[in-house]
C-alpha cells in the first residue's frame, strides 16, 4: 500500500511539474509578440493551393506592447491590403489560443524562423509576414 501511494504521490508531482512548465512557455511565446514588426512580404493564394509568400515594397509595421496596445502604420491587421493606408491606428488586443484578438477581428498568428505570420480570414489562403525590428 505503501508503494501505491508513494507512486500516486510521485505521479501527481509530475503531472503538476508538466503543467507549470506548459503554462511557463505559452507566456514566453505569446510575449515574444510584442514589440516592433516590419511587413516584408505578403501571400494571397489564387484559390489553388499554389500561392507563395512574396516581397511587398509597402512599408507597414505593428507595434504589440506589453500592456495590450497595438500600433499599426500604413495598414490594418484585419485584411490583406496593398494600399498604404489608413495612416495610423491604435487597437487594444489579447492573445489566445494562437490567436490576436483585437477590437476589430481575430487573426490568427504564428512564428516561422524569427519571422511572425499573420493568417487573415480569407476565403483562399492569405496572409502577411513580419520581421522584428527591435
Amino acid at each position: 500500500m505503501k508503494k501505491i501511494s508513494l507512486s500516486f504521490t510521485y505521479l501527481l508531482f509530475s503531472l503538476f511539474f508538466l503543467y507549470c512548465s506548459n503554462s511557463d512557455n505559452e507566456q514566453v511565446e505569446n510575449s515574444d509578440i510584442t514589440g516592433k514588426w516590419k511587413l516584408t512580404e505578403y501571400l494571397a493564394d489564387p484559390g489553388d493551393g499554389s500561392g507563395t509568400f512574396k516581397p511587398t515594397e509597402i512599408f507597414k509595421t505593428m507595434e504589440f506592447s506589453e500592456n495590450g496596445n497595438l500600433t499599426i502604420t500604413n495598414g490594418t491587421i484585419c485584411v490583406l491590403n496593398f494600399e498604404e493606408e489608413p495612416p495610423q491606428i491604435n487597437l487594444s488586443y489579447t492573445i489566445e489560443d494562437n490567436k490576436i484578438i483585437t477590437d476589430e477581428c481575430e487573426v490568427f498568428y504564428e512564428f516561422q524562423n524569427n519571422n511572425l505570420i499573420i493568417w487573415q480570414p480569407c476565403i483562399e489562403g492569405c496572409g502577411e509576414k513580419y520581421i522584428k525590428t527591435n
